[in-house]
């Protein structure tokens, strides 16, 4: 069995659910910038629609009786003042009824947009949260690994030697253990899983798995001062197998 962190598929998953979290919230941001400039498009409309109105409103200004002459000469036909005064508050209205219409929509459409923009938020929170995450995992398995190394500097004048294969894993071989050859190796591998704990990952020669099991649960419920008893009780059972 190969000494790891994280397995293949949970790193996977891990890039996969980041991928498809910006994915949609890029598709989000999109919807809502075409939002936006239609609603600007609208606005801009509307106020092309108001500076006419005020144009003609400034046109009576200038008119007199039936039929006068405004400043840039050309002629406007509207009936008596009261007449246009009268269509020009019906424009008004209508003005103010068409603003109305369009400050609502830009509510709607703001307030989708502010949707999207918490819902971007959110998710790349909940992003650097699973980053965060992942390093605080890492950082403990290479502290818990580094403070086992220090340790077993005390063992090797029993025969034990060992070895770092990753961050979060680390060989062990007893020699010294066989009277007949001291030189033969026993062998195991210890690693630490996601769940922060330290399990049996290989055993040359095989060993009862009910005994070493006791030995990693003490190891895992005492980790400050159970390791000692694993080595103790690793090289009992190696022995035990002559």
């Amino acid at each position: 069995m190969s000494c790891s962190g994280f397995t293949s598929s949970f790193t996977k998953s891990l890039e996969e659910s980041s991928s498809r979290i910006h994915a949609w919230a890029e598709m989000k941001k999109k919807e809502a910038d075409t939002a936006v400039m239609e609603a600007k498009a609208v606005e801009n409309e509307e106020q092309r629609k108001i500076d006419g109105l005020l144009r003609q409103f400034k046109s009576l200004q200038y008119q007199r009786g039936i039929v006068s002459r405004a400043k840039d000469g050309n002629f406007t036909n509207g009936g008596g003042l009261k007449e246009q005064r009268e269509k020009l508050l019906s424009k008004q209205v209508k003005l103010k009824e068409d603003i109305d219409l369009l400050n609502t929509r830009k509510k709607v459409e703001q307030s989708k947009l502010d949707e999207v923009l918490a819902e971007e938020s959110m998710y790349r929170l909940k992003a650097l949260e699973i980053r965060d995450k992942k390093r605080e995992i890492e950082e403990n398995k290479n502290t818990t690994i580094e403070d086992l190394t220090r340790g077993l500097l005390n063992y090797r004048y029993t025969g034990l030697n060992f070895d770092k294969d990753l961050p979060s894993c680390c060989s062990f071989v007893f020699t010294k253990i066989d009277p007949n050859q001291e030189s033969r190796e026993f062998t195991f591998s210890l690693n630490v899983n996601e769940n922060h704990l330290y399990v049996l990952t290989a055993c040359n020669p095989t060993l009862d798995t009910s005994k070493t099991q006791a030995l990693l649960n003490t190891l895992n419920s005492h980790p400050d001062n159970g390791f000692n008893s694993l080595i103790l009780g690793m090289r009992k059972l190696f022995k035990a197998t002559l």
